[in-house]
């Protein structure tokens, strides 16, 4: 038989009480920025909350959007990636790549904004 001081039970493999993720230190604000568009759906909410650090090509590429979060965030210059996507990203692009919405929805949206002055030029 073997002396018990040799071999480590499993118990002190277990990870402890300080190295198990709490709710405190779950969501860490590195944890929050780190968004898997490409292969997880995202609710809006989420989506919302993480906005100034996501892509948003990828975005409309890849999520469920509504007319208000494109018109919001997707056609606004400001929340734009880079300077391709402000060539690219038009409303035309956003209905090809959201079969589900409409320009009528769209426009909707947009008129809602800035008394309909909007802030995008893809529209």
């Amino acid at each position: 038989m073997s002396n018990p001081e040799e071999n480590p039970t499993t118990e002190e493999t277990k990870p402890t009480e300080e190295t198990k993720p709490t709710e405190e230190n779950s969501d860490t604000e590195e944890e929050d920025i780190r968004l898997d568009l490409r292969n997880v759906k995202y609710d809006i909410k989420t989506l919302e909350k993480h906005v100034d650090d996501i892509h948003m090509k990828t975005c409309v590429n890849t999520q469920i959007l509504t007319a208000e979060f494109c018109v919001k965030y997707i056609l606004n210059e400001d929340y734009m990636s880079c300077i391709e996507d402000t060539y690219c990203i038009d409303t035309g692009y956003v209905l090809k790549r959201q079969p589900h919405l409409t320009y009528k929805e769209i426009m909707h949206e947009y008129s809602k904004i800035n008394d309909g002055k909007g802030y995008s030029h893809g529209i």
